[in-house]
Formats: structure tokens, C-alpha cells, sequence
């Protein structure tokens, strides 16, 4: 009887669910129908105020909430229509519980995708709907998520409540999120309380097996709405939408970016998303305004001069200068994605098209590094390896476009020496200096906040960090002199992340929140972060791929042998004060060559070659038999 009781309640449901929004099932079949290639959030919102005066909601708000942009893409729709309903039910009657808890990979759009159910629902006018997200980690165990939570319970009745668990199952605490989102509650004996009828929380998490997270409770697994990524068709659909009405962003640009996200998964093996392409367009924006000021001054005299001294093929066919929306579309394209595939070359001739354009867009780039080396003034001594030139090109796009960022390789492959190099040069609007330098007039001077990582790191440590960092933007944004600039920006920077990967704590979950902060809490960003970290030695990377989703990763390349010597001869040549003589750099390229592999760790032959050249301008008179010895 209880069985069939269930069975008869499940059918009523989905009789009334398909009874209820007509109005937003006629325009989902209309998409399906291909009636409708594009869809508005004004088409949405006809669509649900019809459904909820049919449904007999009474108009509360005249609603002027500013919507956020949004691609609405088949599938989005029919994931809003589901949890749309499940609001809309709890509602009527908030004793009827159908959980709201989101699963999908990393960076498929599902935290976005609620926030906007949520902004649709407030710009209908029937509820005044206020959202928040608390994004949980390891740093939320179940006496501080209760603690956290408790408080919310003193809120205006008027409106209606909604908080985002993000990441659910990244916290320990899953006993206090099944409280929240099934038995709508919290806490325990005489400190338990009930939550109130207008409030609602609703959850995502990622699936277990591929990422570091903890098993969910069988209440909130078989609760779970799958958030499938978008197919191939809907990310091209959906890259072309935003693209549209940028000027700045070139034609060739959505099939760019769809065509690397594929390289990038096939032959770096890790994951690509949504929030990738979407980075992707931003930087190539954000690239554009920032060249657009650049390219007839700093760059444009600069690049004449080098191309004299290098005499490279002038870039996408244009003499003398560059066009920036071009130049800032490659270079975002290279650095989303360019920095992750290895060998290079490659990225550019399966990326590009044309083998005429995507060899001038390789050139093109690698002007753009010379540039940005140039602009941070390195000591003569040191040695532009393509490791370095990428980390610090990494590093400046990041800067001018207040993003976060990755640097992992082998060690010894230039991170810290980047950082160390961009840091110093970014002073701001006190950059001192003309030609290439003076580019970081237009970028904020950097305050660093470093955290050096290790096995005993936990996430209190990173929520600390983290609080010292909102604590001095306050202080900066607060004084009468700077308010409304971004004359300072704090640079987080943490080394040797993959030290805590595996750690039992998991304390790098921690630093979602503090990747997110901008879209959690709609504020200006008041930081940028910069993590390093050293591949494993069998090329795997030491950091969850949730994690990794949320930065851009620029990966050095391996060097090879060759590669390797070359490198090291120079470094002896500068140290050398002259030119090697020639049988002393044929014994020291030889017995470079006879190094086993599993000694070449690049940081140990670096300062061996430097050595080796001092070895030569002590002793003049030194013959390559003793040059040997000495070497061995």
C-alpha cells in the first residue's frame, strides 16, 4: 500500500509537472524544432511569467534586476525547466521536498546555470528572490558549516532565500548538507532548528572517481540531477553567441577555440570545459583593450627594431605593425590552451587552419614573448629559454587581465624566477623607464602574499590567506586617494602545490572559493593568484582537476637532449665572458651528451654549465684535457 501509494504520488507529480509549464515546454519545443535559433532571456521570461500566473502566483515585484548574459542552449533549457519546477513546487507548498542537487564535471556551467534559474525567477516579479553561494571545502568541517549556517536563520521574511552548496561532496561535512537539503534543518538534540518556509537550499557537486571528493550519502546520490557538458554542436552554438557582439574578438575565433579545446584533451589529457572557452573569450577581449594602447607605441617601436635584429616573417602578413584584435585573439588562444600542448609547433598547425596563417600566428606569438621579456628587463646573464619566455608571458597576460594562473613543469624550469622577474617589474603607475617597460604603467602595481606550501599545509591556512588578502583590498579600495582605481593588486602567490596533493585533508579545496570569489560575491577582483608546481616524474599532474579548471595552466615543455646542450653552452659562454674556445665547447658539449638521462635534472646541469664557464675565464691558458677533468 505505501508502495502504491508512492507510485500514485510520483505519477500525480508528473502529471501536474506536465499540466504546469506549458508555456515553457512550447518554447523548449520550438529549440527542438529548430523554430527558434536564438533564445533570449525576454523569450524565457514570457514564457515563465505566463506558466506562474497559470499556476495562480500573484505579482509581488515590478522586478528591474539586471540579468545576466546568458546563452540559453537546449539542453540549459531543459535543466532549467526541471529545477525551475522543483522551486516552483516548493513554493506552493514547502513541505513538498524535491531536491535540487546538480552533478556534472568541472566547469560544464551548473553553478551558473542556478544562479540564472534564480535571476530569471526574481526578474518575473513574483518573488523577491536573493541568492547566495557558499563554496564548501575541506575548510567546512560539521561544527563550522553548522556554525556558518546557523546565522542565515535571522532573515527578512519577505523575501525568498535561496543559498548555492557548491561542491557539496568537497567537505566532510555531508551529514549537515543532507540536513540543509533533505531534511531542511540543522544541527542537533536542543540546538536543531527548522528552516524557515522561505528559505531553499539547493546544491552541485562533481562526480566521484575523477576528481577529490568524498562519497555522497545514498539520501543525496539518488537525489542527483545529472548536468550533462554540452555536446560539441551546443559549445560551437554557444561560442558563436558570445563572440557576436564583441568587435574586438576576430571571425576565425569560435572554431579556434573549439578546435583546441579537442587538442588539448587528446593530447595533454587534461579536462576541458565551458569555463575554459569562456576564459578564452575574455582574454581575448580584455588582450584587445590592453594592445590597442600598446601596439602603435611601446610594441610598435619595439617590434620594428627586433624584427631588424631577427629578421622574422612579418607576422599576419601586415609590415611594421600589428592589428591588436588579431594579435590579442592568437595570444589568447595560446595561452588557454597553446601552453598546454606539447610539442608546439603542433598546437599551431592543428588549431589554425591555413598552414600560411598558422605559421605567421606562431611567429606572432613568439614576438609577443620576446616583447614581454624585454619589458621586464632580465639581467644579461640570463638565458630566454622557451620555458621562461612562456612562464612570463603567462604571467603578464594574467596581470593585464586580472586572471589566475598555473605555471607547472619540470624543476628548475624558470617558475619562480618568472614570478620574481614580473613581480618586480609590475610597479604600477611608479614604473620607472621607457620602450617596453613602460606597459606596466597600464597594469596595477603588485603587492605580493606568498604561501609557501608543504605536507602540513591545511585549508585553514589558505582561509587565512585568503582573509588577509580581502582585509588589505578593503584597506586599498577604503582610502579616499585610490577609491574607484586599481592603482595596487595583491599577487597570491603559492608554490609547490602538488606538495599537499593527496594530503588527507585535502587542502587545496580550500582555494575554489578563493578562485571564485569574483562570481560569488559580484565584487571587483582585488587579487590575482599564481601557483607553481612540479609535474610527477611519470608527467602526471599533482593538482585535482577541479582545481586546474578554474586556472590557466602554462606546461614547459620537456627539453630534449639537444635542446638541453645548446641551452647549457650558452650559459657557459656568458659566464665565460667570450667565445668558448672551440675544443673546450666540443668537450663540453660532449660530456653533456654522456650525462644519463636520469641525472639531468635541469636545475643541477644549469649550475653545472655555469661553473664550467667560470672554470674557462679564471684560467685562460685551461686545455680541453683539463677542462674534462675539472668537469668530472
Amino acid at each position: 500500500n505505501i508502495l502504491r501509494t508512492s507510485l500514485d504520488q510520483q505519477s500525480q507529480q508528473q502529471q501536474q509537472q506536465q499540466e504546469s509549464l506549458q508555456s515553457f515546454d512550447a518554447l523548449i519545443a520550438k529549440v527542438e524544432e529548430q523554430q527558434s535559433e536564438h533564445v533570449s532571456d525576454e523569450d524565457v521570461l514570457r514564457a515563465l511569467r505566463t506558466d506562474l500566473l497559470n499556476l495562480k502566483f500573484e505579482e509581488k515585484t515590478s522586478s528591474k534586476s539586471r540579468c545576466h548574459a546568458y546563452t540559453h542552449t537546449l539542453h540549459s533549457l531543459r535543466m532549467m525547466r526541471e529545477v525551475l519546477w522543483r522551486v516552483i513546487c516548493f513554493r506552493r507548498d514547502p513541505r513538498r521536498i524535491l531536491p535540487i542537487i546538480l552533478i556534472g564535471e568541472t566547469g560544464c556551467g551548473k553553478t551558473y546555470m542556478l544562479q540564472k534559474c534564480f535571476e530569471l525567477l526574481a526578474a518575473a516579479g513574483f518573488d523577491d528572490v536573493r541568492a547566495r553561494i557558499i563554496s564548501l571545502s575541506h575548510a567546512f568541517n560539521t561544527l563550522q558549516l553548522t556554525a556558518y549556517v546557523q546565522p542565515l536563520m535571522k532573515i527578512d521574511h519577505s523575501a525568498f532565500h535561496v543559498v548555492i552548496l557548491d561542491e557539496v561532496n568537497a567537505t566532510p561535512a555531508l551529514t549537515v548538507c543532507k540536513q540543509l537539503l533533505i531534511d531542511r534543518r540543522v544541527g542537533d538534540g536542543s540546538h536543531a532548528f527548522s528552516l524557515p518556509d522561505n528559505m531553499l537550499f539547493v546544491a552541485t557537486c562533481n562526480p566521484a572517481g575523477v576528481y577529490d571528493v568524498y562519497p555522497l550519502p545514498r539520501s543525496l546520490a539518488k537525489a542527483c540531477l545529472e548536468f550533462a557538458s554540452p555536446s560539441e554542436e551546443d559549445m560551437l552554438g554557444y561560442l558563436q553567441a558570445q563572440c557576436k557582439d564583441k568587435a574586438s574578438i576576430p571571425q576565425w575565433f569560435p572554431q579556434v577555440v573549439l578546435r583546441s579545446q579537442a587538442l588539448v584533451k587528446n593530447m595533454s589529457r587534461c579536462k576541458v570545459s565551458l569555463r575554459d572557452a569562456m576564459r578564452c573569450i575574455d582574454l581575448a577581449v580584455k588582450m584587445a583593450e590592453f594592445f590597442n594602447t600598446t601596439i602603435e607605441n611601446e610594441f610598435g617601436s619595439w617590434y620594428k627594431e627586433w624584427k631588424k635584429k631577427s629578421d622574422p616573417v612579418d607576422p599576419l602578413g601586415l609590415e611594421g605593425a600589428i592589428a591588436a584584435e588579431e594579435l590579442a585573439g592568437v595570444i589568447a588562444v595560446y595561452v588557454s590552451y597553446g601552453v598546454q600542448v606539447t610539442p608546439r609547433s603542433e598546437f599551431f598547425s592543428k588549431a589554425f587552419e591555413s598552414e600560411e596563417y598558422s605559421k605567421a600566428c606562431e611567429v606572432a606569438v613568439n614576438v609577443a614573448r620576446h616583447f614581454f621579456w624585454s619589458a621586464v628587463m632580465p639581467s644579461p646573464h640570463l638565458v630566454a629559454t622557451s620555458a621562461v619566455l612562456d612562464n612570463v608571458l603567462g604571467l603578464c597576460v594574467a596581470v593585464a587581465t586580472e586572471s589566475h594562473l598555473l605555471l607547472l613543469g619540470d624543476e628548475g624550469t624558470s617558475k619562480t624566477l618568472a614570478i620574481a622577474l614580473v613581480s618586480a617589474a609590475a610597479k604600477g603607475q611608479f614604473t620607472d623607464g621607457s620602450g617596453p617597460i613602460s606597459i606596466f604603467r597600464k597594469m596595477p602595481r603588485l603587492q605580493p602574499f606568498r604561501l609557501q606550501v608543504c605536507q602540513t599545509t591545511t585549508a585553514s591556512h589558505i582561509q587565512q590567506l585568503a582573509e588577509s588578502v580581502q582585509l588589505w583590498a578593503r584597506h586599498e579600495t577604503h582610502e579616499p586617494s585610490r577609491k574607484g582605481t586599481l592603482s595596487r593588486m595583491a599577487l597570491i602567490v603559492m608554490e609547490e602545490l602538488g606538495m599537499a596533493h593527496g594530503a588527507a585533508e585535502s587542502p587545496l579545496k580550500a582555494l575554489h572559493f578563493l578562485l571564485d570569489m569574483k562570481q560569488i560575491l559580484s565584487e571587483e577582483s582585488c587579487f590575482i593568484f599564481v601557483g607553481t608546481s612540479n609535474n610527477t616524474r611519470d608527467e602526471e599532474v599533482p593538482v585535482d582537476p577541479a582545481l586546474l579548471n578554474r586556472l590557466i595552466v602554462v606546461r614547459n615543455e620537456r627539453l630534449e637532449r639537444e635542446h638541453l646542450v645548446n641551452f647549457c653552452t650558452s650559459l657557459s659562454t656568458i659566464e665565460s665572458g667570450k667565445p668558448l674556445d672551440s675544443a673546450i665547447q666540443e668537450t663540453l658539449q660532449s660530456f653533456l651528451q654522456s650525462l644519463p638521462v636520469r641525472h639531468r635534472f635541469i636545475r643541477d646541469v644549469v649550475a653545472f654549465s655555469r661553473a664550467a664557464g667560470r672554470l674557462t675565464r679564471a684560467d685562460e691558458c685551461l686545455s680541453a684535457h683539463e677542462f674534462r677533468e675539472r668537469c668530472e
